[in-house]
């Protein structure tokens, strides 16, 4: 829970305190933004980009897992929103198919779209936000993180 940063720890006990040993705490970042920042998206759309996501870490890091969690407000007259997936944003592979990929590199990003087809003839909004599972390299830990919500309204055609 310490802010990134170098820290000078040392353990104090009944029998003393030992010598100082420098350490640094390294840190993990993610963030989100509207798939249509400025604009609706439109009813009764397929492939339509909902959010992006992007996350980077201070060490090297594998990604484990990453899902989409995403809900719909006044969306009706059909299905709402279906097919949902997680796209890299960069090759727009599906996610699947780099999840257990290499290693990625120190502060390396990746971006990740959220993409749906949107079956309603009523206007309403998406929200959702992203969980990235990664393993770092460093500490041998695994570590969740969940995006910070984003959102977008579907008007009418």
């Amino acid at each position: 829970m310490l802010p990134a940063g170098d820290y000078d720890i040392s353990i104090e006990t009944e029998g003393g305190e030992s010598n100082t040993l420098r350490t640094k705490i390294n840190t993990f970042s993610i963030s989100s933004s509207s798939g249509s920042p400025y604009t609706s998206i439109k009813q009764m759309a397929t492939g339509t980009l909902l959010g992006v996501v992007s996350f980077s870490a201070s060490v090297p890091y594998e990604i484990s897992e990453v899902s989409a969690q995403t809900a719909s407000d006044g969306l009706q007259g059909g299905a709402g929103l279906t097919n949902v997936v997680i796209k890299d944003e960069i090759t727009k592979e599906v996610l699947s198919t780099f999840i257990g990929a290499p290693a990625l590199s120190a502060y390396q990003s990746k971006i990740v779209g959220v993409y749906g087809d949107i079956e309603s003839f009523t206007s309403g909004y998406i929200h959702g936000t992203v969980t990235v599972t990664i393993n770092d390299f460093v500490g041998k830990k695994q570590s969740t993180f969940i995006s910070a919500p984003f959102s977008v309204s579907v008007s009418g055609i």
